[in-house]
């Protein structure tokens, strides 16, 4: 089941602000709670919520709120039951909750649009689709504008301004990885950057970031490194190596891939 956000505080009139008429969320509110990329594609009426008649978590009073997958699927239950829920404070005024026996699956945490390319298993036993955000060539695997300029004549293809950031943070892993950052001692390229960079990455696909990192803890020791290499290509230059020095296709099912990882 997808996680639930419980806002201390909140009441449906400061959650969904408007006449009656309007049941869009308010992003104000969800920005100040960190919750606002998370929430950014979920449209009007694709969420769901629940003001808790008694206390919640900490014996504090507020609105449960989840949002409702792609497929249209709300959460099983909504609702607070700490006997059988995984409550975990993650800011002054919000909690995440999980049902430990049915904690998130990949489909029930994707976005809406994803940007397939290769497959990391993370800490949950599960499949996750990680996206080329840069390729050593310059190209990339997610949007880009098309226009031929006007003064050189030349095709242009620049990111779309929604994956910029992402765009320019990938310059610091594909340094990293290509340019010999992997010498620890002198890289100023810390573990904590690269989980950083790695929370960023899969929250392409997926509505995950740094809050739900630190409860399901789906990037670890064992796959950090699997998730950056994916951003910047690194399974694909090998493959192409291989495949160059030996003249047969490269067997994927060794690297951190499609086939296995």
């Amino acid at each position: 089941m997808q996680p639930l956000y419980f806002l201390a505080g909140v009441t449906p009139a400061t959650l969904t602000p408007g006449n009656g008429q309007h049941v869009r969320l308010c992003r104000s509110l969800l920005s100040s709670r960190g919750l606002a990329d998370v929430f950014a594609d979920v449209a009007e009426g694709e969420y769901s919520s629940f003001e808790l008649p008694g206390r919640g978590p900490c014996d504090r009073v507020g609105t449960i709120l989840a949002y409702n997958t792609p497929a249209g699927q709300a959460p099983r239950r909504l609702g607070y039951w700490p006997e059988e829920q995984q409550w975990t404070q993650v800011g002054d005024d919000l909690w995440i909750g999980i049902d430990p026996a049915g904690p998130p699956t990949p489909e029930e945490l994707r976005r809406k649009r994803q940007f397939d390319w290769w497959q990391a298993v993370l800490g949950d036993g599960a499949k996750y689709s990680i996206p080329v955000i840069r390729r050593p060539d310059g190209s990339t695997g997610l949007p880009t504008e098309l226009y031929v300029h006007p003064l050189t004549g030349r095709l242009e293809e620049p990111i779309k301004a929604r994956y910029r950031r992402y765009w320019d943070e990938s310059a610091e892993v594909a340094d990293w990885f290509f340019n010999g950052g992997f010498d620890g001692e002198t890289s100023s390229f810390t573990k904590a950057r690269a989980l950083a960079l790695a929370v960023d990455a899969l929250s392409i696909n997926y509505r995950y970031g740094p809050l739900e990192q630190s409860v399901l803890r789906l990037v670890d020791s064992e796959n950090y490194l699997t998730v950056l290499s994916a951003t910047v290509d690194v399974q694909g230059v090998v493959a192409a190596g291989q495949q160059k020095k030996s003249g047969d296709a490269a067997d994927l099912s060794t690297l951190p891939g499609p086939q296995g990882v």
